[in-house]
């Protein structure tokens, strides 16, 4: 199986699960999200991709910020404390000009080493 194939199952599984936590059916999600019943049903056995607008659909139908459809292997595992933290210094990077986003690159390479 191929890193794409792997990230598509990955993907359905986590959606299939968060709507089933809400009790939703498929059927309503479907409609909810604007999509037909197949097309949800090929999402969640990881066959398809869904597209950008129709994560945005699911996101708000769910409760489930964006940036969470897109994490995969050790980024899914991160506790909730340390994706708390890694939130925490995201928002502060975004507010840093490109000058000090390079020192901060640095920075966090040379710990990783």
């Amino acid at each position: 199986m191929n890193a794409n194939t792997i990230k598509k199952k990955q993907l359905g599984n986590k959606i299939k699960e968060w709507r089933k936590q809400r009790d939703i059916t498929q059927e309503d999600f479907a409609g909810k999200i604007e999509r037909s019943t197949e097309a949800v049903s090929m999402i969640e056995r990881g066959i398809n991709f869904p597209s950008p607008d129709t994560v945005a659909k699911m996101s708000v139908v769910l409760g489930i910020p964006i940036h969470e459809f897109y994490k995969y292997g050790d980024e899914a595992k991160a506790s909730a404390k340390t994706q708390k933290l890694i939130d925490e210094i995201t928002g502060r990077l975004y507010k840093m000009d490109e000058k000090y986003l390079k020192i901060m690159l640095k920075v966090a390479d040379g710990l990783i080493e």
